[in-house]
């Protein structure tokens, strides 16, 4: 009798996460090739929730993966100003936590919105 029962489809654990890790680490690398004066947006672009902590001279920038919000480096934020006397800001992509909705998430429009949002506060943020 042949077995007529549909494959198992195998499982990898931590592959999601490793997709997640790397669209995080594209959207970051995104940010730091736009120019130092992000364009203009309209009046219409979606507010992006930015989360500042500390107030030394160095900017660094904390991103958090799809489906989470800046609120995931909390305390390691809190460290990192402390420690590294550092502004520790982490922002949350569109249709992430404080930051408002869009209808169709995409990293290149995030990356820009993000840049835009950081140019004022922190214009040439350090890559960690």
């Amino acid at each position: 009798m042949k077995n007529t029962a549909a494959p198992q489809a195998s499982h990898r654990p931590g592959r999601f996460i490793d997709l997640r890790k790397s669209a995080v680490a594209a959207l970051a690398v995104a940010l730091l090739a736009l120019p130092a004066a992000a364009p203009a947006r309209s009046a219409t672009a979606p507010a992006i929730h930015l989360r500042t902590i500390g107030a030394g001279p160095k900017c660094w920038v904390l991103l958090h993966p799809f489906g989470a919000s800046g609120k995931l480096w909390e305390k390691q934020a809190a460290r990192l100003a402390g420690e590294q006397n550092a502004r520790v800001i982490s922002p949350d992509l569109p249709s992430h936590g404080g930051s408002a909705l869009v209808k169709r998430f995409d990293y290149d429009e995030a990356a820009i919105l993000v840049g835009a949002a950081l140019s004022p506060v922190c214009p040439k943020p350090q890559a960690i």
